[in-house]
């Protein structure tokens, strides 16, 4: 969940935040913030992310950073997102859009 949502606040943004974090725990097998202790939550999620796993193709993980940032006006759209997944989905091509 994007620390915009703790203020009330869903639109497509938010969502792109959790659709990335739900990308990051595929490739992972984790869970978000596992080891974060609830009364440090708020303010973990405000300020940090995940680590880069080694399983995350470098150009695929470019995106991911951009659909979590700290900046919802930053984050990618789902239409873009879709692109980039179709393209993701094909061996050896890098993700450039």
């Amino acid at each position: 969940m994007s620390f915009e949502f703790l203020s009330g606040v869903v639109d497509y943004p938010t969502d792109v935040y959790g659709f990335a974090m739900c990308a990051w725990s595929l490739y992972t097998g984790c869970i978000p913030f596992q080891q974060v202790k609830s009364q440090e939550f708020l303010e973990h999620i405000r300020i940090s992310r995940p680590a880069k796993p080694a399983t995350i193709r470098q150009d695929l993980w470019v995106h991911i950073e951009r659909w979590w940032s700290p900046k919802p006006s930053s984050r990618t759209t789902f239409e873009v997102i879709g692109s980039l997944l179709q393209k993701a989905a094909e061996p050896g091509v890098p993700i450039d859009l």
